[in-house]
């Protein structure tokens, strides 16, 4: 239902094919792979590269005024994402009338911190990644996490330190607990539909996933990429556009549809969290309910 998306049925159909594939162990055919194979894999940063991307990165962290431009380009994301008793209206179907459109603040970060981090992120080493599927999530399925069909590679914060002032700027635009981490979708990666709802312990705390927001990090990406941004919500598809931050109050079934070109697809993503149980989990155990369509991740 999203016409822009028309151009990319086929080549759609193929990657989640590869995808539901690789999901099963299995590996796809060299020669059936479609798109951009003639395209040349990215080289690695050198050495000198990383380290002047560190360092503006460190430099842009400490100057004072950093984050309160940020926070000022970004505006009340705690307004502007709308109510959660509205997204719940519409993730339990009651009420198409609440959508509310996504958050999307183009131009962040400074460019030259955007490519620093982007930099920074394509250097991060190979073993340091940590391939995600929903086997490998299932201990975390009792508290609603990783139960959707889903293939991509995750960073935790501190084994990306030289990304840390970024990460704090992005922590402060609301005074809630944060989960942030770094995201990497190589072709045939994907999230199946899914809304982010889950429970998370923070210093002894249970709390819920309140606000989800994405800072995408991949330069030049277009539709025929794949790895597109589904917003079944607000039945709208978007590509990873760098440099912007996307956000949105949880509940909000969307998806990563596959990577189809070559190139990887990286952003720095999480949720600001709220204490307490505020919602009751559509699935605990990775199971569809009957009648109702699978929609934690």
């Amino acid at each position: 239902y999203w016409p822009q998306l028309g151009m990319m049925a086929d080549p759609m159909a193929a990657g989640m094919a590869r995808a539901l594939a690789r999901a099963r162990g299995e590996e796809p055919e060299a020669d059936s792979l479609e798109g951009s194979e003639a395209e040349e894999i990215q080289v690695p940063p050198s050495a000198d590269e990383v380290k002047a991307a560190q360092h503006t990165i460190a430099r842009w962290g400490r100057r004072k005024l950093s984050r309160k431009k940020l926070a000022e380009r970004v505006g009340t994301l705690d307004a502007s994402v709308g109510t959660r008793a509205a997204a719940l209206q519409v993730s339990q179907g009651i009420s198409r009338a609440t959508v509310q459109p996504l958050v999307v603040v183009p131009n962040v970060l400074p460019a030259a911190v955007a490519e620093a981090a982007l930099t920074v992120l394509r250097a991060v080493p190979e073993e340091t990644w940590q391939v995600a599927t929903a086997s490998t999530d299932i201990g975390e399925h009792a508290e609603g996490s990783g139960t959707a069909a889903h293939r991509f590679a995750g960073c935790a914060r501190d084994d990306a330190a030289a990304l840390e002032p970024i990460f704090a700027a992005l922590e402060g635009l609301i005074a809630q607990p944060v989960v942030l981490q770094c995201g990497r979708y190589e072709r045939g990666d994907f999230i199946e539909p899914h809304d982010d709802m889950a429970f998370v312990q923070s210093n002894g705390v249970e709390h819920s996933r309140d606000i989800a927001i994405v800072l995408h990090l991949t330069p030049d990406w277009c539709l025929d990429d794949g790895g597109t941004f589904v917003d079944h919500a607000g039945k709208v598809a978007r590509s990873p556009v760098f440099n912007s931050l996307v956000a949105f109050r949880v509940p909000r079934l969307h998806e990563v549809a596959p990577v189809i070109g070559r190139a990887a697809r990286f952003s720095i993503y999480g949720w600001f969290l709220a204490p307490g149980k505020l919602y009751q989990l559509s699935c605990v155990d990775g199971r569809k309910q009957k009648g109702k369509r699978k929609r934690t991740a």
